[in-house]
């Protein structure tokens, strides 16, 4: 009789054990699906910066501006994904599922306050991040004719989106430093119809409709661009560099920024400065 106890222990316990390994199976799709969902976002979202880093496949678009009406909305559906995954299933994922799925809540939060504290007017046009010099860059590394065409076709709205950005940070009064845009009026001035133009030499029709698009579209968008952020924006600039006394509530963003670049709730500079 004592051979037969542990048999039909497993038969009792078999529903039981085949839940849980469903269950378990169940968690990893769940964490998989949320982590590829939130990495194609993101990269569909900030190609530019992703191409830069060898996702070359992205190539052809530009970068989602829209902060407000698309980014924040997705970065809070994500949050609630992530927050929902933690609080139901914890306990049974491992560290590693934990760590990442919490890395997902911890960045659409920053993305979400940050943004409600008016980040996003501080459009990529400063010394560290150079959207126009990001893009020359795309035209000189991008081998395939049409994927230059096609992200060229989106440069007009593009830069529109970049002046729209920083027309709001002037009415809102976040504005960048001096120093931050001090290195680049030389190249947004020195940009011209052929540094675009001749990266679609001797391509037949499409060179004819590049140059069009140059000429008509490009380049007017750009100037126009240029103009505003070294006149109107320039007259707007704070002085001080530090944006915890040169900006309005500046100690309440720069301790947001000091948590998205740590990943640590409420850490102040000085343990930045002793732990890093």
């Amino acid at each position: 009789m004592a051979k037969v106890k542990f048999p039909l222990l497993l038969l009792l316990f078999a529903p039981f054990l085949s839940a849980a390994k469903t269950e378990e199976k169940l968690q990893d799709y769940e964490v998989k699906l949320l982590q590829k969902d939130y990495f194609e976002w993101k990269k569909e979202t900030w190609p530019l910066e992703y191409y830069q880093i060898g996702f070359f496949g992205l190539s052809g678009k530009l970068d989602n501006l829209d902060y407000e009406n698309t980014i924040q909305p997705m970065c809070k559906q994500f949050l609630y994904s992530a927050q929902d995954l933690l609080r139901r299933k914890s306990k049974y994922l491992s560290v590693r599922e934990n760590r990442h799925i919490g890395l997902i809540a911890s960045e659409t939060k920053a993305c979400i306050e940050g943004i409600d504290l008016g980040g996003h007017v501080f459009a990529p046009i400063n010394f560290a991040e150079n959207s126009l010099g990001q893009i020359l860059a795309y035209f000189e590394d991008e081998p395939n004719p049409g994927r230059r065409f096609r992200t060229l076709q989106k440069l007009p709205k593009h830069f529109d989106g970049l002046a729209r950005l920083l027309e709001a940070g002037v009415t809102s009064g976040k504005t960048y430093s001096v120093e931050a845009i001090a290195r680049l009026e030389n190249q947004y001035k020195s940009v011209g119809v052929s540094d675009f133009l001749r990266h679609f030499r001797n391509l037949n029709e499409t060179s004819d409709r590049a140059e069009k698009l140059i000429r008509e579209n490009v380049m007017p968008r750009l100037r126009k661009l240029r103009e505003f952020l070294f006149t109107k924006y320039r007259g707007q600039l704070r002085d001080e560099a530090s944006v915890v006394t040169g900006l309005s509530g500046g100690q309440k963003f720069y301790g947001a920024c000091l948590e998205y670049h740590t990943t640590i709730h409420d850490i102040t500079p000085e343990e930045v400065r002793q732990n890093f």
